[in-house]
């Protein structure tokens, strides 16, 4: 079987059409603003990670209720989280946009980049340049791994 007949051929032949891969220089406002998030994870920056998130932005599990309600809690969410996460590290590996919404795949470690990583899709939603709803598709339980010693 090629690897365009596979169901993950056929995911990375999507991808690879729509033209947004992981080294790509990517032109648009809404995906410069997801890099701008994942370069405030790898730098701990929690200034530069919600600046570009609008003041009545949520963050949620997909399809799960909302975790994160406004820009204020935002701040205070991932100020705890790169707290906890101090090794914290993330990477683009796909990026598609579609009118107003910006889906993310990256790689995540918790523990730096020679620990284990678990793969996240984000689903942003931008309005008026910045970020409204932010849903999260990551395995169940990652972030109560225990921390490294």
């Amino acid at each position: 079987m090629s690897l365009c007949q596979s169901h993950y051929g056929r995911l990375l032949l999507l991808f690879l059409t729509l033209g947004f891969v992981a080294g790509e220089t990517l032109a648009s406002e809404q995906i410069a603003a997801v890099r701008q998030i994942i370069e405030a994870v790898n730098s701990k920056n929690v200034e530069q990670y919600v600046d570009v998130f609008a003041d009545d932005a949520i963050v949620q599990l997909y399809r799960g209720p909302v975790r994160v309600n406004g820009k204020t809690d935002l701040l205070e969410n991932r100020g705890r989280h790169f707290e906890r996460f101090p090794e914290a590290a993330s990477e683009i590996q796909h990026v598609v946009e579609i009118d107003n919404i910006v889906v993310l795949h990256d790689r995540v470690w918790l523990h730096g980049r020679d620990g284990a990583f678990a793969d996240i899709v984000e689903l942003f939603e931008f309005r008026n340049g910045l970020i409204v709803r932010v849903e999260v598709i990551q395995q169940r339980g990652l972030l109560s791994q225990p921390q490294s010693e």
